[in-house]
Order: C-alpha cells, then structure tokens, then sequence
C-alpha cells in the first residue's frame, strides 16, 4: 500500500504509527464483500467489533474510491475513524461523502482480489518512499 501523506496526513501518520508498533500484525480480514470492498485493521477484539480508544478526523479528499483506493473505515458518522481501513474491489465514488481515501494498492490487486474473511495480515512494515 502507498500512503499519500499529502492528501490525507493525519491518516497516514496514524497508519505508520501502528504498522510501527505492530498493531496490524496478524489481523483478519473481518468483512470481505465481493466486487465493492475487503475491510481489516480491528486491532482489538479482531473481528470488526474492537474500537482501539481514539478516533483520527476525517480528511476528505479528492481522491476518488476506485479499486484499489485505500480508505479509513468509521463508525457512522465523520471523524470516528480509528484503526479500521478497507480496500475498493471496484470504483465506489458513494464513498467520497464520507470517508477518507488515504492511499492506493500500487501492486498486489491480485492479492486483494483473492482475500476472503479471516484472511490476515500477517505482518506490516514501513518502508520510506
């Protein structure tokens, strides 16, 4: 996954944050909807449910929901995101009212299109680019 710090900082500096401290390692994969969306990143209770005790405030950005985009899941409403991010399977351009688009999956669609629930990610990194 690429971040784009310039269109979503705050998102991006969270991300990093836990990817650091290993927060995302071996998370599920919780809600996988076929052609619209995989979404990941319950860093408590691993199954959807789990809020990590902090929001981050939504960034809405020009970036459009296509497959691939990489957006901050919420809880209903603007600035609830947390640690909760999902992958577009197809172009979602709903999403663009209310959640933020904060980075793209610049290889590994493939990947992305095989992912089914309780898939996880095994480990995160961040790599400087």
């Amino acid at each position: 996954i690429e971040l784009l710090p310039v269109v979503a900082p705050g998102h991006c500096d969270r991300m990093k944050e836990l990817v650091r401290s290993g927060a995302y390692d071996n998370v599920a994969f919780h809600r996988v909807i076929d052609g619209f969306m995989a979404q990941t990143g319950d860093i408590v209770a691993r199954d959807g449910t789990g809020e990590p005790g902090f929001t981050i405030r939504t960034e809405l950005t020009q970036l459009p929901f296509e497959a691939g985009v990489v957006g901050m899941a919420n809880l209903g409403s603007l600035d609830s995101e947390n640690s909760q991010f999902f992958i577009t399977h197809s172009r979602q351009p709903h999403l663009a009212r209310g959640f933020t688009a904060f980075g793209w999956v610049s290889s590994g669609m493939d990947v992305v299109a095989l992912l089914e629930p309780l898939d996880a990610i095994l480990s995160a990194t961040v790599v400087p680019g």
